[in-house]
């Protein structure tokens, strides 16, 4: 199952394939930009250490009001 950062990259590819007009150009390249980076190993490998992070900061308070 996909994650939620591969559905966003799958969608911004689709909507960067629909981006035809000469007009569009400056879009469908910052789109590709984007979903490039969304994509990359660096960005998912961050992201995890972020969510660690989040959990491990959650887990360790008193309060516990993490959700």
């Amino acid at each position: 199952m996909p994650t939620d950062t591969e559905r966003a990259v799958g969608l911004l590819r689709q909507y960067q394939a629909n981006l035809t007009s000469p007009e569009e150009q400056a879009l469908k390249s910052s789109v590709g930009k984007v979903s490039s980076i969304l994509g990359s190993q660096l960005f998912s490998h961050l992201l995890k250490l972020l969510l660690t992070k989040l959990i491990l900061s959650c887990y360790s308070s008193k309060h516990l009001k993490c959700a």
